[in-house]
């Protein structure tokens, strides 16, 4: 799944933006694990380190399948605007990332670090 809190008029929770997709998804194939491919937050329109916090907590206990996320973190020109969509758009939603992922929930930083940059994956499927 991809999801975007746009902000502005358009402030959605991060259960608003995800809720229905994910029900959708646990109904169609429970047993499979739950990716969100692409997330991010605007600053205008409420409080992204809210919005973060908000997420980070809520994503083992009600949206327990989610097995990996990615913040969409880049500054984009998109719709005839700038979109500030890296988590480094504003101290506090840096620190709301900070503090949240250093549950234990999360996988610790560097326990991928003992992979080689740009290893090739050998295909299972060839």
């Amino acid at each position: 799944m991809n999801g975007y809190n746009w902000g502005g008029t358009q402030w959605q929770s991060f259960a608003g933006v995800f809720a229905r997709s994910y029900a959708d998804l646990s109904r169609i194939a429970p047993d499979k694990p739950v990716m969100l491919g692409e997330v991010g937050s605007n600053e205008i329109g409420g409080s992204k380190a809210e919005w973060i916090q908000d997420m980070l907590t809520q994503l083992p206990t009600r949206f327990p399948r989610v097995n990996a996320l990615l913040w969409f973190n880049w500054r984009i020109y998109e719709r005839g605007q700038w979109w500030p969509w890296e988590i480094e758009s504003s101290s506090t939603a840096e620190h709301a990332f900070a503090a949240g992922i250093a549950s234990p929930y999360y996988a610790a930083g560097g326990s991928y670090g003992h992979l080689p940059l740009l290893t090739k994956v050998r295909q299972l499927h060839q």
